[in-house]
């Protein structure tokens, strides 16, 4: 008994979730959840663990069989797009981003506003740790981006990225 109530209660916290459109077999490992932005898409057989965070008022498209892990935060501006392809692995403590602040001296940089560009991920890829994922991104097929990296440059096909900025140091065989 105990268990049906608790899965009826796990139920209807994934039905509250405000997702633009969701595929089939979204798995939530656990909750909380944030959604701050109302146009999330979700594909098939995506699995989200907690504290994921979808922010910003741009356009955020996650592809089928994606993995997202603990404490991720993906934003997307208003007008820009993050797009996460098919079979994308996402590991904890990352963010990815599609802006960044303006920092010309003559005006308050809290003033200026932000210049985005759009960040597009996979399919195939692996986004280890801790990573930031910025503006202009665009990590190709087959990608692996190492732990603590930081990306906001193209990274080609079946390539091993590491570092800040992100250098290739080898590709996948």
């Amino acid at each position: 008994m105990f268990s049906l109530l608790k899965r009826l209660i796990f139920r209807l916290k994934v039905n509250r979730l405000k997702f633009s459109s969701i595929g089939k077999s979204l798995i939530i490992i656990d909750f909380p959840i944030y959604i701050h932005n109302s146009n999330t898409h979700i594909g098939n057989d995506v699995v989200i663990y907690p504290n994921v965070m979808f922010w910003g008022e741009g356009k955020i498209i996650i592809g089928n069989d994606v993995k997202i892990g603990n404490n991720v935060m993906i934003h997307a501006s208003s007008g820009s797009t993050v797009h996460i392809k098919d079979q994308t692995i996402i590991a904890a403590n990352t963010y990815i981003i599609d802006s960044n602040h303006n920092i010309s001296k003559d005006i308050s940089i809290q003033d200026q506003g932000v210049e985005s560009s759009p960040v597009s991920i996979g399919p195939d890829c692996w986004i280890g740790a801790s990573c930031v994922i910025g503006k202009g991104a665009n990590i190709m097929k087959g990608a692996v981006i190492g732990a603590n990296s930081f990306v906001n440059s193209e990274i080609p096909e079946y390539a091993i990225a590491v570092g800040s900025p992100a250098k290739i140091i080898k590709f996948r065989i």
